[in-house]
């Protein structure tokens, strides 16, 4: 038996991800293995930081660094290089103390002492959408306090517009009987990649002053901005002062480390910032549980002391992630993905894949699992992305791509998402005219249900089956391949005939009608074959007519011999939704007429 809280800890399985048996990494020499993007990390600059630790900081470590030493919050002169740090880098409006700086054993753990420290049980934390997915296991399960997500329904969720998204989802949940007592932001953010202008952070300070909640910022990839500010450059929350604007310093909280920026996930260093006494207080005592390495702490010591190499490790880390993001953003754009635009901080791009969710599981079951069919397509052909689920995203198909790993890893990343894992998803062409244009010859109520319905039906099979197919040639589930061309070839000759079929229709008032002026160059060819336009609609009529049960008649360029250069004109019928159109172009449909039963039925009775 164990305690309540011991099974919420099971619950939660927050070492589940790194139990379970390791997949094997993508091999640059055999192209095999998992693309992991899951874990944000800067791989580009590990083997400088690396080589760094080798010659200068092992140097450096005397007997202390095998001790306690000064306790657990970090020993000051490791203060005092952040402190230092920060005030290089952060433009604090008021001045920062090793006094007003503890670490623990990173930023994860300062989540967590950040929860037990200004919540109680049932308590809120304020966080946007999409955020960082693991605030949930970092803040909630320790502390027990509920998270409340703040939806933006399209507004820009970093603008002043936010704030008062903010402000209405604190006001909810307080009618709730929810007592929320802190906002968390991420700055820059995660996943987003875009910093918050200063104004909206003075907006944000004011709310919170307002109603008496602390905020805190996470500003964990700050020294991770690669160029691009015309979307804004970073602005810490420490470069505001807090007093003209009224608010009241003891509510303002950074939290900071050395994971993202200086490439050293493994040192387990975060560190907290913040001018409370009793919140320090409170973090230093219970910080006794989250005892960061001595030896981390010295590393880090020799790091924040060598103020040329943190230049020079930041300017060459900021212009490989400039690279790298341009680099995966012209194979998103080629692609035809779409990302969310703006960022210039992080690791990382959110991009779009919500064309490819499957309509049927959509339909059945909702957009989530369809998501998470997706997720575990992507993972059976070998790339792992965080999704938006997971990340809180307002709708479904968003993942998180990591950029910051070797070139070759990306790229092959990348082209596993955007080819073998995502088929092309058809949406329903919208016509170049009202439904009500073309009566009295076709009706309204025709159109309309010939488009919306028919039409559309022809798109969600094909859609549907493209993403079978995906999932058959992944499995290597032949008679499900075989079974699935000719749903293929039926619903896309369907969405093709169609497609067509909308653009030879013009209301019989428009000009195009006139094929004297319209098409001068088609009626001399019909006229060159059949002798006159009369002939040729008599010859036209009589042969669909022919047509047994369902299909479609055509006019068409038809490409000659190679000795003669030129096409012909041909009258022609396909049988049900076969396509008239040829890949190698040798056919051309000039028009076509939809002899389906659906395309008339309401206005004909017999």
């Amino acid at each position: 038996m164990i305690s309540k809280r011991g099974e919420t800890y099971v619950k939660a399985g927050l070492a589940d991800g790194y139990l379970r048996a390791k997949k094997k990494l993508f091999d640059k020499d055999t192209k095999e293995g998992i693309v992991s993007f899951g874990n944000a990390e800067n791989f580009l600059m590990q083997d400088v930081l690396l080589d760094y630790i080798r010659t200068k900081a092992f140097p450096r470590l005397e007997k202390f660094s095998l001790t306690y030493n000064e306790g657990p919050f970090g020993h000051k002169r490791l203060r005092e290089a952040m402190a230092k740090l920060v005030t290089t880098y952060f433009d604090p409006a008021v001045s920062i103390t090793a006094d007003q700086i503890l670490f623990t054993s990173g930023v994860t753990s300062l989540n967590s002492v950040c929860a037990m420290c200004l919540t109680d049980p049932g308590d809120g934390i304020l966080l946007g959408q999409p955020i960082y997915g693991a605030f949930n296991g970092d803040l909630q399960v320790p502390s027990n306090c509920q998270l409340v997500y703040t939806p933006f329904h399209g507004d820009d969720p970093f603008s002043l517009q936010a704030v008062d998204r903010y402000e209405q989802t604190f006001l909810q949940a307080r009618e709730k009987g929810v007592s929320v007592k802190a906002l968390l932001l991420c700055n820059p953010h995660n996943p987003l990649g875009r910093c918050y202008p200063r104004e909206t952070l003075e907006a944000l300070m004011r709310l919170c002053q307002r109603y008496q909640i602390h905020l805190i910022s996470d500003e964990i990839y700050a020294l991770s901005v690669y160029g691009d500010t015309s979307s804004g450059g970073f602005a810490s929350i420490l470069s505001i002062d807090p007093a003209p604007l009224g608010v009241d310093p003891a509510l303002v909280h950074v939290l900071y480390g050395m994971s993202k920026d200086f490439a050293a996930a493994g040192l387990r260093l975060g560190c907290l910032i913040s001018r409370n006494e009793k919140f320090m207080q409170a973090a230093l005592s219970i910080s006794r549980f989250h005892w960061p390495s001595e030896i981390s702490c010295s590393i880090a010591t020799a790091i924040l002391e060598d103020h040329q190499f943190i230049d020079d490790f930041i300017q060459q880390s900021r212009k490989l992630l400039r690279s790298q993001r341009d680099f995966a953003v012209r194979i998103l754009e080629e692609a035809g993905i779409p990302y969310a635009r703006g960022c210039n901080a992080g690791l990382f791009l959110w991009i779009d894949l919500s064309k490819c969710l499957d309509p049927r599981i959509v339909e059945a079951k909702g957009e989530w699992d369809s998501e998470l069919e997706l997720s575990q397509k992507l993972q059976a052909i070998g790339v792992e992305m965080s999704s938006g689920y997971a990340y809180h995203n307002e709708t479904a198909g968003w993942f998180r791509v990591i950029f910051s790993v070797e070139r070759e890893i990306l790229e092959e990343g990348l082209a596993r998402s955007s080819v073998r894992a995502l088929p092309k998803m058809y949406t329903l062409p919208p016509l170049p005219y009202d439904y009500d244009a073309l009566e009295p010859v076709i009706s309204s109520e025709i159109m309309t249900l010939h488009h919306q319905k028919h039409h559309q039906t022809y798109i969600t099979n094909l859609n549907a089956a493209l993403s079978a197919q995906q999932s058959a040639s992944v499995s290597n589930d032949i008679p499900t391949l075989l079974a699935l061309q000719q749903k293929i070839k039926f619903n896309g000759g369907g969405h093709i005939n169609h497609s067509l079929f909308w653009r030879n229709l013009v209301p019989a008032a428009s000009e195009d009608t006139r094929i004297n002026t319209a098409a001068p160059t088609v009626k001399a060819a019909i006229e060159a074959k059949w002798g006159s336009v009369d002939n040729f609609v008599n010859d036209f009529k009589q042969t669909l007519l022919g047509i047994q049960g369902s299909g479609w008649g055509w006019l068409i360029a038809k490409q000659g011999p190679a000795e003669k250069k030129g096409r012909t004109l041909e009258i022609v019928t396909t049988k049900d939704q076969d396509s008239v159109v040829t890949p190698d172009e040798s056919v051309v449909p000039l028009f076509g007429v939809d002899m389906w039963e659906h395309a008339y039925y309401l206005q004909v009775s017999d």
